[in-house]
């Protein structure tokens, strides 16, 4: 994976590649912003709990492509326990796993 096709992101981390498994996306992800689960993250798709529409995704060497109707999100994933961080060129989001 190249650093253009990402955009020059991997200059907003160090170069070492991140080990996520895909796997590990798995599950019910919150912002914190409210009580209730921000998005779940499937084999295939990520589906978005408010807006009721699921996306593709792809998860290669630490990067994450969304594939929305109007453009691709890339960004570079990190998970630490039940934490999962994502940078992009537009800043970082950090998620909770959710559990109940």
């Amino acid at each position: 994976m190249s650093k253009e096709e990402y955009g020059g992101i991997s200059t907003l981390l160090s170069d070492t590649v991140v080990h996520v498994q895909k796997n590990d996306l798995y599950g019910f992800w919150t912002d914190g912003s409210t009580e209730n689960v921000t998005f779940e993250i499937k084999h295939d798709s990520i589906y978005y709990v408010d807006q009721s529409e699921a996306y593709k995704y792809v998860l290669e060497d630490g990067f994450i492509k969304i594939y929305y109707p109007d453009f691709i999100f890339k960004g570079r994933v990190k998970i630490d326990n039940d934490e999962l961080n994502i940078v992009s060129e537009d800043g970082s989001a950090t998620f909770t796993r959710f559990t109940n």
